[in-house]
This record gives C-alpha cells, structure tokens and sequence, in this order.
C-alpha cells in the first residue's frame, strides 16, 4: 500500500531523537518510576494479608455507605461490594 503520509516513519524519528538528546531526562524519570514502585511493593508486602484486606473492605464498605456503614441500610449498601472484594483478593491470594 503506497502511503502518502508515512506517520510511523515520523514518530519514530521523533523518539529516537528524544532517546539521542533527552536521554538524561528519561534516566531520571526511570529512576523516579523505580523507586516508587519499589517502595510501594516493600510498603504492601510488609503488611500481613489478613490486615490488608481488612483494611481495604472496610474503606471500601465505608466508601459506599458512608454515615450509614454501621445501620441497615449501610449494611445492604455495602454487602455486595465487600463480598465481591473478599472473594475476588482471595483468589488473587490463593494464585500465590
């Protein structure tokens, strides 16, 4: 297929003229990404399971129910989305 606009040609040559004079720039923000993320998967696997779902069905069910989270209502409201998070980080954790 003869193309009049070969756009791909272009982008690639921007990027590759990014990674050839900006590359001190991109090292940077790699090694920003990298030690975030690394902190947060030290954060959440210092945490025990147990204590990490319940902390995570309690702000959901509260986010659902608000003031209502220890009344009926707030109890009906909240069920279905607790439920679904306690089976669904549950199988995650039985995958290993």
């Amino acid at each position: 297929m003869n193309r009049i606009i070969d756009l791909g040609k272009y982008i690639e040559i921007g990027i590759n003229a990014l990674e050839e004079n900006l590359s001190f720039l991109w090292g940077a923000i790699d090694d920003g990404i990298s030690w975030t993320v690394d902190r947060m998967n030290d954060l959440l696997l210092s945490v025990p399971f147990g204590v990490f779902l319940l902390i995570v069905v309690v702000l959901a069910w509260y986010a659902k129910s608000g003031r209502l989270m220890f009344k009926k209502e707030g109890l009906k409201k909240g069920i279905g989305l607790v439920s679904f998070i306690v089976i669904g980080l549950g199988l995650i954790y039985a995958m290993g």
